[in-house]
């Protein structure tokens, strides 16, 4: 059966990475809505997190630059841009017992200069933003995937990608891995053509991962204020950062159903 092949990193990275989610999570508690705390490929960012009206996107790496981080400060910036976010380092060191810890006060976050601070609190405003095409993305990846888990299909990766690769894979009920690429659509939108040069990607992936088949899955989000009206034909709530909103998969097109 063939298998997604996936980065190696280093047991040091590892303990590294945890040890900066857990101090993120110390100093900001409650009050961070994390966007990625897992630690899968691909690695745009390897932590992300909303404080307010911010999103900040990080690479963890070692101050004294002795452990390899998968990633790139071109790919993290490209990310933040994509999201309208903040890209940020958090430095690591170890300490005299042998165990890893920030460098540096507060959250401990710098800028890719690796020299100038940056202090999440002061940058949240009041604000309303206006979410992103990426942080719609997101919505719609993360609804898709409890579409599939309902259906029991296991997930082997996923990544926001606005840009029309496949979002997610997943293992089928014959056991092979399949892949979705994935448009959120703002309500009332409710479908969207298949992607420019569909039949290509899908024989293309198909050399690529064999046995695999493509899906296209489109999901509507609204906001909180509105109610999936099935009259509804134009714009009426902006999708705002930091509300809670109704999402639904309102179709998945490929070549037999899941």
């Amino acid at each position: 059966m063939q298998e997604l092949k996936v980065p190696e990193v280093s047991r040091e990275f590892i303990e590294l990475f945890r040890a900066a989610r857990q101090h993120l999570q110390h100093v900001g508690g409650d009050t961070l809505d994390w966007l990625r705390t897992d630690f899968n490929f691909p690695f745009r960012d390897h932590l992300s997190f909303r404080l307010g009206n911010r999103l900040f996107f990080m690479l963890v790496a070692s101050a004294e630059e002795d452990i390899e981080s998968p990633g790139s400060l071109e790919a993290l910036e490209e990310l933040a841009a994509e999201a309208n976010g903040i890209a940020c380092l958090l430095l690591m060191t170890r300490s005299e017992d042998g165990q890893f810890k920030p460098l540096g006060q507060g959250y401990s976050l710098f800028a890719l200069d690796f020299d100038t601070p940056i202090e999440p609190e002061r940058l949240v405003t009041e604000e309303l933003v206006v979410i992103s095409d990426w942080e719609l993305q997101r919505c719609a990846t993360q609804a898709m995937m409890m579409h599939l888990e309902k259906y029991d299909l296991p997930i082997l990766a996923s990544e926001v990608d606005p840009q029309g690769a496949p979002a997610i894979w997943f293992r089928s009920a014959d056991g092979h891995p399949n892949w979705i690429v994935i448009r959120g659509l703002r309500f009332p939108h409710r479908d969207a053509p298949m992607p420019a040069g569909w039949a290509e990607k899908v024989k293309f992936m198909a050399e690529k991962v064999p046995n695999s088949k493509g899906f296209f899955g489109m999901v509507t989000i609204a906001s909180p204020n509105d109610s999936f009206d099935p009259q509804a034909t134009e714009h009426r709530y902006p999708l705002y950062r930091g509300q809670q909103y109704p999402m639904k998969v309102v179709g998945l097109k490929g070549l037999e159903p899941l």
